[in-house]
């Protein structure tokens, strides 16, 4: 079973591991090529997760930012 990223924590649990999900605005869609930017964190541990997601999800927000 999936566990679905709240938009405020960024975390999905898929295939017994945490990935970090952030959406992508429509308007940047084209450029980014992607509705959702997703990456696998590595680990079954929640806690780990939310420790390691920031560098992750500061990247994918850099990446959205440079495409608006």
């Amino acid at each position: 079973m999936s566990k679905r990223a709240s938009r405020k924590d960024y975390l999905e649990f898929r295939k017994g591991s945490w990935h970090v999900q952030v959406s992508v605005p429509a308007a940047c869609r084209e450029i980014v090529g992607r509705a959702v930017l997703r990456r696998n964190l590595k680990t079954p541990d929640r806690a780990v997760a939310e420790r390691i997601k920031w560098p992750t999800i500061a990247e994918f927000k850099d990446r959205i930012a440079k495409a608006e």
